[in-house]
């Protein structure tokens, strides 16, 4: 037996819907009729944290048993890998034709030549396309809420110009939440295609995958949760914002 889906979720609107500005009603219509995309049998998909406490900086990226595992991912027939998590808002991308990483202390972490080249290799053996987890606060997150893409487009520009760039998707930001309106991480994530176009020419480039955000999550209503009409805004307000150059659209509970 088989079921086919129509979901269409009505987002409440700022005033009566007679009064209301076109743009705060909305309606997110998800058609489960027919699949859209089917996996591999045995698909899998894992991540890399760069976060220090994950013991990122000390992996041995050509250790045997490392290598031996990664292949066997390949063999179960196709996998992503997701680079990407707290530790990738700390990043700073210290390849050749970057500026030096910031001086110890200052709260980044550097991403040089040799730790990306550890991470390329096993994606490689594995044959797991990457989707790349750009820092969306390259000057803090204190600083201001507008991207900006000039180290992340240096290290694309090296990566591929070094045959290092088995990268598929690029997200920008990690668990940044509301720290930015749907509208700001659009723009932030928009900003890093248009960057990026000068990269890859008429070449395929990454394609674009979000909101990248975590804790948006109100299925048990604890003191202060987000209420699921203000999470549901938040998701479609960021698809109409990426003006239909959105691959695939991200929600981690």
């Amino acid at each position: 037996m088989s079921y086919h889906l129509l979901f269409t979720v009505f987002l409440p609107c700022a005033a009566a819907a007679a009064a209301a500005p076109p743009d705060t009603c909305r309606a997110l219509v998800i058609d489960a009729r027919a699949p859209t995309h089917t996996t591999a049998p045995y698909f899998a998909s894992w991540n890399i944290d760069s976060s220090t406490d994950r013991e990122f900086f000390m992996l041995p990226w050509g250790s045997p048993g490392l290598l031996a595992a990664a292949a066997g991912l390949s063999a179960g027939g196709g996998a992503h890998v997701r680079f990407g998590g707290t530790g990738n808002n700390a990043l700073h991308y210290e390849v050749p034709g970057a500026p030096p990483c910031a001086p110890s202390g200052s709260g980044y972490t550097c991403l040089n030549e040799s730790t990306w080249r550890g991470v390329a290799g096993l994606a490689a053996v594995a044959g797991s396309p990457v989707i790349f987890g750009v820092n969306f606060f390259p000057s803090g997150k204190s600083s201001n809420k507008t991207f900006d893409p000039t180290n992340a487009v240096e290290f694309f520009r090296w990566a591929r110009g070094s045959g290092l760039e088995p990268i598929w998707g690029v997200e920008n930001g990690n668990e940044i939440n509301r720290l930015v309106t749907a509208e700001q991480q659009a723009e932030g994530l928009l900003a890093l295609d248009d960057a990026l176009a000068g990269v890859y020419g008429s070449d395929p480039r990454p394609v674009l995958i979000g909101p990248d955000a975590l804790g948006l999550h109100s299925l048990v209503a604890p003191p202060g949760a987000i209420p699921t009409s203000v999470i549901l805004k938040y998701m479609v307000d960021f698809v109409a914002a990426m003006k239909g150059r959105l691959h695939a659209v991200t929600h981690r509970a």
